[in-house]
């Protein structure tokens, strides 16, 4: 996720020996990347009839997480890993949202039908030091192409956008409804973007930067 940058000097030949000195190798290290502290897995089940359906479920984590230092990473189809269970293809059944709750305790998601069985993944990285992250869920109406939000002021040259998800309120077959792309608009603002209005969605992802 990041590099350590070095520099390396040409030091004078030891007198006499024709060998060249070399410093000290701590000396050589001017700064290191992100340390990671912890990695963790899991995954929930989304129900539906005849067990108690339900439209939101989560994972503990243990450790615990700091929400400035951690990554979440949900990748797949409606932007996190999923495996459908029961028949279905309505999109407010089958995309979630994902996010950590519980200001570090749980990873939870989200959606807006609960039709069908599904099980849901995410990995959560918590970082030691090296990076800030900030998580953040854009509400898009069902008029509007696009919203923004409003985050702590970051470098824009050393920040990425990993999506966390999108969940469709009411059901779309069209891809440009929830098809959401993410862009730092500047150094404060993160904007969400659909190619036409439609549906009602919610988009989640973490802001990550690297210092």
């Amino acid at each position: 996720m990041g590099r350590s940058e070095r520099i390396v000097e040409t030091f004078p030949a030891r007198q006499g020996t024709g060998i060249e000195a070399l410093p000290d190798p701590a000396a050589l290290i001017v700064g290191v990347g992100p340390v990671i502290r912890s990695v963790q897995t899991g995954s929930v089940t989304l129900e539906d009839f005849p067990a108690t359906p339900s439209l939101e479920a989560s994972f503990p984590l243990s450790p615990t997480v700091a929400l400035t230092k951690t990554l979440l990473s949900s990748v797949g189809y409606g932007g996190f890993g999923v495996v459908i269970e029961t028949g279905g293809d309505d999109t407010d059944e089958t995309m979630c949202t994902c996010v950590i709750d519980g200001g570090g305790t749980d990873v939870t998601f989200l959606r807006f039908d609960d039709d069908l069985r599904l099980v849901a993944h995410a990995m959560v990285m918590e970082f030691s030091s090296g990076v800030i992250t900030q998580p953040v869920s854009i509400p898009i109406a069902l008029a509007d192409t696009g919203d923004t939000a409003t985050i702590n002021a970051v470098d824009v040259n050393k920040t990425i956008i990993i999506p966390n998800g999108v969940a469709v309120e009411f059901n779309s077959r069209d891809f440009e409804d929830f098809s959401v792309w993410w862009v730092l608009t500047d150094s404060t603002t993160v904007t969400a973007t659909r190619n036409t209005s439609g549906s009602p969605v919610t988009a989640t992802a973490t802001v990550l930067e690297f210092l």
